[in-house]
């Protein structure tokens, strides 16, 4: 047991010991609304176009109560561990089409976004599942986004040529999260022709200059999106940047009118 506690701890160092054993606990179990909650994040136009579209995410409730809720970017790595991170891929994408499926005609042009890890776009399995749904719900122009970390892309990359291929063909998006705000490691986004780009909004912040990823993404006509927005001056900042689209913590359940709330101001 104390063996167990420590690898724990050590695979979650921002958990508490009885946190992460009950988020392992909670992972193992085949994921459902029980065992996991849905969370819709707007992503907002700045300079894009004006649309309603989401970024779901999966979060795990921890505790007797599911007083704490654990978000992906904690709960990732342990997935990874244990092997479970295809089956939660599964699932949140399968929600996203039912969202879509459900959604699309009182919201014009719905896009949603779902964080899926990088070797689940290279599971036979996983694609199977999401090319299938897509045809079993009726979705040829699906308005669905797959989103893996450029890192990760990077590490998959010769294993993920079939699978992008597949998306093209389904018309299913792909964007690469967590891009280097100075364009590093170019090559795998050469390859795969991601339509949209992430990077994380205070890495823009803190540029003098206009970063690289800019004009990197203006020439291969990437759309650019900005995660984690803390405030509306960083918001103004970006805004002046030109960056395509913006998300921030807001949490709200799909709808058309998209309220965007930054402390007094909204957008």
């Amino acid at each position: 047991y104390d063996a167990a506690k420590r690898a724990l701890t050590e695979a979650s160092p921002d958990l508490p010991a009885d946190i992460a054993l009950g988020l392992e606990k909670a992972l193992a179990v085949d994921p459902s609304p029980s065992t996991g909650n849905l969370l819709f994040q707007p992503i907002v136009s700045l300079h894009g176009a004006l649309r309603p579209q989401y970024h779901l995410h999966l979060d795990v409730p921890i505790g007797a109560k599911g007083e704490r809720r654990i978000t992906r970017l904690q709960w990732l790595e342990m997935a990874r561990q244990i092997g479970c991170t295809s089956a939660l891929d599964r699932y949140a994408v399968e929600h996203a089409m039912d969202c879509i499926k459900e959604s699309r005609k009182s919201m014009v042009g719905l896009r949603i976004f779902v964080a899926i890890d990088a070797a689940s776009m290279a599971d036979p399995g996983f694609m199977e599942t999401l090319l299938s749904g897509l045809v079993e719900r009726s979705l040829a122009d699906p308005g669905l986004v797959l989103c893996i970390d450029h890192s990760k892309a990077m590490m998959v990359q010769n294993r993920l040529a079939a699978a992008r291929r597949q998306l093209e063909l389904a018309r299913v998006l792909l964007c690469f999260e967590r891009v280097s705000a100075d364009a590093k490691g170019g090559d795998v986004i050469d390859s795969l022709r991601p339509e949209i780009l992430a990077v994380d909004a205070s890495t823009l912040r803190a540029t003098v200059n206009p970063p690289a990823i800019l004009g990197f993404a203006r020439e291969r006509g990437a759309e650019l999106v900005a995660h984690f927005i803390p405030d509306a001056n960083t918001l103004a900042r970006l805004f002046a940047l030109g960056v395509d689209y913006g998300m921030g913590n807001f949490v709200g359940a799909p709808r058309a009118q998209l309220d965007y709330d930054f402390g007094d101001n909204q957008y």
